[in-house]
């Protein structure tokens, strides 16, 4: 049984790839691994992860998509959560297992991961968490991606923030953004059941999450205001066609549509027409509902019905 120092020492040795062309400093390192480990804490802290085993799922692979969002100007390859899923066994966090539950040598077969149990002890202490989050965001990201991924944890700014003095005010807020959208995203799109609230469909996979976006009813530039209650989770189409107005919803949330601003065709027959008063789509297990005053706000100055 490893103590929390133990664990706290291993954090900071994580072994990731390095691209030196990035530069010298904490930029040079792969975020595949800190990246994964903050999500595991962030379930730890929710009360969603007790138990040992925790699986490839589209929850995880939401959270670590919207942490990748912190990153992506600088890693600008396609976020692979089997990398780090497989991978950390190597510093032994956990055990990598097939679908079956037997030992997997390879992440393609990577399906569930049992987590070290002196590992899960520790983190469900909420300073050893503090200060883990601390480490990870200290020894694995630059100065920029501290800040954000500081607002994205929740991390006090003595603990990370050493070179933020350094950095444009400009530069800040967008990455302030970034971390507010990835936490939006989070919340609305696993509140919602990765389902879209007008057409119903849900569509999950691994390595892309979910066909959903969080939508904001009340537009973020206008509001700038991330309240769960300011979003709806909807396809690519559906978010489009509410952005642009065509469609939008009642105080009960019946949708309406503005039928005579627009002309669609389908060779399936689908139809925006035919969504003009049904109810939004929840999934049964879903308690998120958009508030008043945000659909009050679109229909007022987004619909064009």
């Amino acid at each position: 049984m490893k103590s929390h120092t133990e664990w706290l020492r291993k954090l900071t040795a994580l072994n990731p790839a390095v691209i030196s062309r990035l530069g010298s400093g904490n930029e040079r390192f792969a975020p595949h691994k800190p990246l994964l480990l903050l999500c595991v804490l962030e379930l730890v802290e929710q009360g969603q992860l007790r138990e040992p085993k925790l699986s490839l799922t589209p929850d995880l692979a939401l959270r670590f998509q919207s942490f990748w969002r912190v990153v992506v100007a600088r890693w600008t390859t396609k976020p692979d959560l089997r990398m780090p899923f497989h991978h950390l066994s190597t510093q032994e966090f956990w055990r990598p297992l097939t679908k079956d539950l037997n030992r997997s040598n390879h992440r393609s077969l990577t399906e569930v991961v049992e987590i070290d149990a002196s590992f899960l002890s520790a983190m469900q202490d909420s300073e050893f968490r503090r200060r883990a989050r601390a480490v990870l965001v200290n020894h694995y990201f630059p100065p920029f991606e501290q800040i954000a991924l500081r607002e994205l944890t929740g991390i006090g700014a003595k603990e990370v923030e050493s070179a933020a003095d350094e950095i444009k005010e400009e530069a800040r807020e967008y990455a302030r953004n970034t971390a507010r959208d990835a936490r939006f995203r989070i919340q609305v799109v696993s509140s919602y059941l990765f389902t879209c609230a007008l057409t119903g469909y849900s569509l999950t996979t691994v390595s892309s999450s979910s066909i959903v976006d969080a939508a904001h009813i009340h537009e973020r530039r206008d509001s700038k205001n991330d309240d769960p209650r300011n979003g709806l989770a909807l396809s690519k189409n559906a978010h489009w066609m509410f952005d642009e107005g065509l469609w939008s919803m009642t105080d009960d949330l019946k949708i309406i549509v503005a039928e005579k601003t627009f002309a669609d065709w389908s060779p399936e027959g689908f139809s925006l027409r035919n969504y003009h008063g049904r109810q939004l789509f929840f999934q049964r297990g879903c308690t998120l509902r958009p508030d008043s005053k945000y659909i009050a706000w679109h229909r007022e100055h987004q619909f064009q019905g």
